[in-house]
């Protein structure tokens, strides 16, 4: 069995080099060759998985309030391959606020029109993130985004480990707060097949994401502001509101584990034999 805890989705090497390369900072390259590697990380994982032959894998997303985004296209990968990565994608459709393109230097209107026949004002929606439809099979558009992490890049491009391992049973620890990016890791991973246990996220599947800071000018007032939206679910369902677990942590759940703060964890185990039965 392999135990993955995520806590967060910031502070490594690729989230600097896209941060870098969409001018939201301008870090020096001694600075990202110190910065730990998830893609180091995650091929190592899936390495030594398959060479253990693991079996089950729990994800633990409890304390997970999120961060940046493209460590869950890394995991699909590495799990699942491109087809589960691109399919399993939400559409992301961004309004091109002023606050938006402030905040980043590099998405300019005229490079943001590059290409094409009618263009974009501010005030617009960029429906391009919009991955519906005929657009999932569609690898040109995930190339482009992948170009700003040089060291994720070289990995996509080659396929190398692409899908190299993934055990037969996948679980995800979540609780109310496992939000934003952590709350996406949940979500792709659940839509490829895994097993969710603990507490239902209090963020919808479909809601508002990448925040960016505003500051009025007067009164000094500070706050951040929803810059997407994010479509998990298309479809009007249950699921576009709320991403039920399977294995709901109760009240009477907690109590026969005596209210220990791991419970998730040792019920998630427990379940093993339950869910292999399932699968007969």
């Amino acid at each position: 069995m392999t135990y993955l805890r995520i806590d967060h989705m910031k502070y490594y090497r690729e989230s600097l080099e896209v941060r870098n390369s969409l001018g939201l900072e301008a870090a020096p390259q001694e600075k990202l060759d110190s910065m730990p590697s998830v893609t180091e990380f995650f091929r190592s994982l899936v390495t030594t998985m398959k060479d253990a032959g693991t079996k089950t894998m729990i994800v633990d997303l409890r304390r997970n309030e999120g961060g940046d985004a493209l460590m869950v296209d890394f995991i699909m990968y590495f799990l699942y391959g491109k087809d589960t990565t691109l399919q399993t994608q939400w559409g992301n459709i961004t309004r091109l606020s002023k606050v938006y393109l402030e905040a980043r230097d590099s998405s300019t209107l005229d490079n943001l029109n590059q290409n094409r026949a009618i263009r974009l004002a501010e005030g617009d929606y960029d429906f391009s993130g919009d991955y519906s439809d005929e657009v999932l099979g569609v690898t040109s558009t995930m190339d482009e985004s992948f170009a700003h992490s040089a060291t994720f890049a070289a990995e996509w491009g080659s396929g190398a480990y692409e899908g190299y391992y993934c055990p037969a049973n996948v679980i995800v620890l979540t609780r109310p707060w496992t939000y934003s990016a952590g709350f996406g890791v949940a979500v792709r991973l659940y839509r490829a097949g895994a097993i969710l246990v603990g507490t239902p996220s209090s963020q919808a599947p479909n809601s508002g994401a990448n925040a960016a800071p505003w500051k009025l000018s007067n009164s000094g007032v500070e706050g951040r502001v929803a810059q997407s939206y994010v479509l998990n679910f298309p479809e009007d369902s249950e699921w576009s509101r709320v991403l039920p677990v399977h294995y709901p942590v109760t009240d009477d759940v907690l109590s026969s584990y005596s209210f220990d703060p791991n419970v998730e964890v040792l019920y998630a185990i427990d379940l093993l034999a339950d869910i292999e039965k399932q699968k007969k």
